[in-house]
């Protein structure tokens, strides 16, 4: 292979046209230092801020050190893990006089703010969630990819025996995520502001929030049962619902009235949930419907059956629930 040479100072070469240091001389151009931190941030005039393409980031750094903001830049395919201690050259090509211009840019690691919250542990709201399920999960793991680059972010996470505590980094976000879940979700929502500091610069206090959010233990289509607040003593009978939407104001199908029926938990008492059973028809007469008792195998009337079992007939399979008034039919 024959040998190149750059044409200015004679130093071999094995890309472009010049040599790095007569390009670098020519161009009056200083290699910048690009600094960015796992939270895909780059340091800018003192400032962090977020990219998205860290390729588009050394082409602007290139283009501000040539002086030239329509600058066609290349960047020549590199690998470098944004961690600790991690540094690397990149090179970027740029035709310059009819030259092809090998440009030298530093790349590195530095730890951001976000990072030194994170591994100081910093928190500003703890989110404790109670009966908390897999989907409930994916759902505060998919809102934080959302806002990772404004800092907020879990900075530690502490099992409990019926759920987790979350430590967040931004009060106000976890308030907005906790009411996004509670709406979403169901549940009781509790929160509480405590005095963590006084700044005396600004003579304000400073409150870390805790925010209490016990999920509901049921699901959609489960079948419960329960007394709104104060309907004993209204004289007022046990409701018996088939679940068919969840959230803050819950929805369902009433089984002894066959009506739409909306609740919120904070408005219920003694809560229950009904095992659904499958069971068999074995009498209808003049109405009444009777069923096979999957536990005893004795005979069990059916409370409701004006509601749902007009189109029943012996030997039917069926799906039902047991209530202080007998078994209820699923419709």
């Amino acid at each position: 292979m024959r040998k190149r040479f750059c044409p200015k100072c004679g130093t071999e070469i094995t890309e472009g046209t010049l040599c790095e240091a007569c390009a670098t001389k020519t161009l009056n151009y200083k290699p910048p230092l690009v600094q960015v931190s796992e939270f895909n941030r780059v340091i800018e005039n003192g400032r962090w801020r977020a990219f998205d393409d860290l390729e588009e980031v050394i082409k602007k750094h290139v283009r501000l050190a040539l002086g030239d903001k329509t600058a066609e830049l290349e960047v020549e395919p590199f690998e470098f893990l944004i961690a600790p201690k991690q540094k690397t050259n990149v090179y970027v090509h740029y035709v310059f006089d009819n030259k092809d211009v090998r440009l030298l840019v530093k790349l590195s690691y530095m730890q951001c703010d976000f990072g030194q919250k994170q591994k100081t542990g910093y928190f500003e709201g703890i989110l404790q969630l109670r009966n908390d399920t897999p989907e409930v999960l994916a759902f505060v793991d998919a809102d934080l990819k959302k806002v990772a680059h404004k800092g907020v972010f879990i900075s530690k996470t502490s099992p409990q025996k019926n759920g987790v505590d979350l430590y967040f980094t931004h009060k106000n976000h976890m308030r907005l995520l906790a009411q996004r879940i509670h709406n979403k979700f169901g549940g009781v929502l509790k929160i509480n502001s405590q005095l963590f500091s006084h700044n005396h610069e600004t003579s304000k206090d400073i409150f870390r929030v805790n925010i209490y959010v016990e999920l509901p233990k049921f699901k959609k289509d489960s079948v419960i049962s329960f007394f709104t607040t104060g309907a004993r003593s209204d004289g007022l009978h046990r409701q018996y619902v088939r679940v068919t939407s969840m959230g803050r104001l819950m929805q369902g199908n009433n089984l002894m009235t066959g009506k739409r029926t909306a609740f919120e938990l904070r408005y219920i008492d003694e809560l229950e949930i009904l095992d659904k059973k499958e069971t068999t028809v074995i009498s209808i007469e003049d109405g009444r419907i009777e069923v096979l008792n999957p536990e005893t195998f004795q005979s069990e009337t059916i409370a409701n059956s004006t509601i749902y079992g007009k189109n029943l007939v012996v030997d039917d399979k069926v799906t039902v629930v047991k209530s202080e008034k007998g078994f209820l039919l699923l419709e």
